[in-house]
Parts: C-alpha cells; structure tokens; sequence
C-alpha cells in the first residue's frame, strides 16, 4: 500500500502486523464481534489498517466524512445501534516495527453485549454498514457481511483481471462503496493499492506513470476533468472503472478518442459495487452491460423499442446484495422482497443475449402533455447535438400541459441553435420547451446529478424570454 506523495510504502507483511496489532489493541478494549465502529474516512492509511483489523475480529465498519457533525452522528448511532466511535492519530507514511497505529477507541453511549451486537439473522458476520448515496430521497445504510464483500471482489476482480503486480489508483470518496471496496479487492487479489486523500488531475497524472496504475476507478465528471486536461494515457493503464452516475455519449466519445480504457460498470451501494458491466469500445458507443456471474436481472424483456411508458424498476438478486438495510436490531432482510430479489428505482431492458440496458429512473419520469418522458434517454439524444456539454432534463409545472420540459445545459451551441436541432432530431412531445444555460450542473457529494437541486434552478431560471 502506498500513499500517493509520501516516501516510502506498506507491504503486506507489515500491514498485516500493524493490522494484528490493532485488532488485539481493539479486543482489549472491548470490541467484539458483529459490533460496528464509526470512522472518520481520513488518514486515508488509517482507515485501510482499520479495515483490516475490524476484518480479524468479525466487527463492522461505518465509515463516515471527517466533517460529520455532532447531530449527524447521533442520529448514525440512532439509526445503526454503532457501538463504537474511532479517533484515528497520525498514521506515518513508512511504518515503524512492531509499533500498534494510534487512535481511539470511545463507546457511542449504546449498550454493548445487547441484541445489537448479535450477528446479522439468517447471514453471516457483518463487515461493511455504507451509506447509499441518497439520490432518489433520504440516504440509507446497507448493511453488507464478509460474504457479499469477498464475493463481490472476487467476481470483480476477476472480471478487471486484477491480480498481483497490478497496482489500483483510488481517488474516490471512501465513505462511499466505490471507493472504500477498492481496499478490500486489492487485498484480495494480492495488488498494490496507492491512495490519494482526493482527487487533484495534476497529481492523478503523475501517480499514473509514477506507480505503474493498471487499474483506476473514477466517476464521469472525474473523467471529464482528465480528459479536459489532456493527459496522456500511460500503457500500463489496462481499467478505468466508471460508474457512480450515466455516462453521456459526449464524454464516451471524447474518452475513446483520447484512449482511455473505459469499462462502464452498473451497481450500488446495495450491491456492493457493480454486478454488470462492459467495455467502451474504439469509437465510445454505450454498451449493453454483462452480469457477473451469479447476479439475476428481472427486467423488461427486449430491447428493440424504447419502453418509455415502463414505470417497474429494475430487479437484482446475487450473492453480493446486500443483508439489508441498516437497523438497530441487525435484522435481514429490510429492504429487500421475499426471495432476497433486490428492488431498485432504475428502467432497465434485458437482450436475449442475457445483457442489460439501463433507460433512467423509474422515480424520474416525467409526464408532459400526457406523454411520458424517462429524462435519462432523452438526455442521451439531447448530448448528441453538436458543441453541446452536459445535459440535464427536468420540468416546472405548466397550466396548460401539466408540465414543461426545460433543459439546462453546459456548452457553447445557443438556445436558438439548439432549438433548431431539437425540432430536426426530436418529436414535439419529446422537445424541451425552455432551454436554459449555465456554467456547470449540480451535482451530489458522490457526483451524481442533483435531480432536486437541477429543477429548483430551472425554476429560478425560467423566465418568459426563454427561448420556446
């Protein structure tokens, strides 16, 4: 393990005896088994040692932003039945023998040895306790056991074909599972895993060449940051994970053109990270995306139309997904339909090649005119218009059609270009009706568009001058 700009790094022996050591450091002061500990996700080297030796002791890991407030985290420990609250110290760059990492360990209030600490019904022991990204409503914590993680990196792994030697590049938030699984994979296959505390695409570009990165995850809008910049690939790079958000058909095709090694993974936090993915191929087109093996998909069967008027979500069952959401009596099962079938709010057709293709959200259709619209699939053809950026459609409330689509978008083309492209290439019902301007979309913590914040500002943009 290396941490990007420091001298010096951890091999694994010394990890595992810095983990060992910790692990015993935490028994002694009363941790015990299926109990959870909330941790602050920096010193990024700190977290890793603590995810290893929460792994030794079969105890569970929240991880949480070093900004988390008082209130937040109450109402964490309120939700979760946490335990245990990490104060991580000063983790060095080049470790120390025999020396145990410094930190913490401080009771949350809620009472040990209760039916809080006991194992997770009818699963294993828990490892991970992840906040969902939170953008279709209110966050919630999937509760994920060591099963569904080991499972899900191994599937993973060998479908990225990561093994030893290979060296993975994580830059993303690791309170979130895209960048906190990234740890456990590389243990797993026996990989070098270099950490940057966040994402700079100067310092990205060089670690790249630097350390040898065969493997890097990123989301679209880190992506187009890269690709802005010009940096040239290095060729030992083999893997850009992509996933956390769509991927717009501008951006894919500027990151083939440029030789990036884009492999477009589909998943959640729910899942564990990914359960289907597939390669960009030479000119950017958007692919059809592959299971892992295991991972069942129920669907709208066929492809050839588009189903706008589908309003049924996705369906995903596998060994990966998770026990449940998060509970104070660490029950399975909550969230998910009998069977351990998955429920989730994203369009999705399924090929008869056993592929799938996701449309957009079920809880984000728009009706104008009686017409429904899946913003997702329109924004893909909206992104195809020449000197256009990015792309977000949404609505504000009409008299007369109930609601007119409005789209807000980056990007030199004009509101009356624009227009003319639109009554070219699209129906009238498919037209947005006001098209609004503006330096850059609103985006989540996690980079996924705001769909909230995105019509909140279409409202205060619209004006009778917008062009129609």
């Amino acid at each position: 393990m290396v941490l990007d700009g420091a001298e010096g790094c951890w091999d694994h022996p010394a990890l595992a005896a810095a983990a060992t050591a910790l692990a015993g450091r935490l028994a002694n002061e009363g941790l015990r088994i299926n109990q959870v500990v909330l941790a602050p996700v920096a010193p990024a080297l700190g977290l890793v040692l603590l995810q290893y030796a929460l792994a030794q002791l079969g105890a569970a890991l929240l991880p949480v932003r070093t900004d988390l407030t008082g209130v937040e985290r109450a109402a964490l420990v309120a939700t979760t039945g946490a335990e245990w609250y990490w104060e991580p110290g000063s983790i060095p760059a080049v470790p120390i023998r025999d020396q145990c990492p410094p930190g913490r360990l401080r009771p949350t209030g809620t009472p040990t040895g209760t039916p809080t600490a006991t194992r997770v019904q009818g699963s294993n022991d828990l490892a991970l306790l992840v906040q969902t990204s939170g953008s279709s409503g209110t966050p919630r914590l999937a509760m994920l056991t060591q099963r569904q993680v080991l499972v899900s990196c191994d599937l993973i792994n060998a479908r990225l074909g990561l093994g030893p030697g290979d060296a993975w590049l994580a830059v993303l938030p690791r309170q979130h599972i895209g960048g906190l699984a990234i740890t456990h994979r590389c243990a797993l296959a026996g990989a070098t895993l270099v950490l940057q505390e966040q994402f700079d695409a100067a310092r990205v570009a060089a670690a790249l060449t630097r350390h040898r990165i065969t493997h890097l995850s990123l989301i679209p809008a880190l992506l187009d940051r890269l690709v802005a910049a010009a940096i040239a690939v290095p060729p030992a790079l083999r893997v850009v994970l992509l996933g956390g958000q769509a991927l717009s058909p501008t951006l894919s095709r500027r990151a083939a053109a440029a030789g990036w090694p884009v492999y477009l993974g589909y998943g959640m936090t729910e899942t564990c990270s990914q359960v289907a993915g597939a390669w960009l191929d030479a000119n950017g087109r958007l692919p059809d995306l592959l299971p892992l093996p295991g991972v069942e998909l129920a669907g709208t069967t066929g492809c050839a139309e588009t189903p706008t008027g589908q309003t049924t979500g996705l369906r995903i069952r596998g060994p990966m997904v998770m026990a449940g959401y998060a509970n104070r009596m660490r029950q399975a099962g909550v969230g998910l339909l009998p069977g351990g079938w998955l429920q989730t709010s994203d369009l999705a057709c399924l090929t008869t090649g056993g592929r799938m293709r996701v449309l957009g959200r079920a809880d984000g259709v728009l009706i104008s005119g009686g017409v429904k619209i899946v913003p997702e699939i329109l924004e893909t053809q909206l992104a195809m218009a020449p000197n256009i950026g990015e792309v977000a459609l949404t609505a504000i409330p009409d008299p007369a059609w109930g609601h007119r689509l409005v789209l807000l978008y980056t990007g030199p083309i004009s509101p009356a270009d624009l227009t003319d492209w639109c009554r070219t290439h699209l129906t009238s019902g498919e037209r947005p009706r006001l098209l609004l301007t503006c330096p850059t979309l609103p985006l989540l913590a996690s980079g996924k568009p705001d769909r909230r914040a995105i019509a909140t500002l279409a409202s205060k943009l619209a004006s009778p001058s917008a062009v129609r």
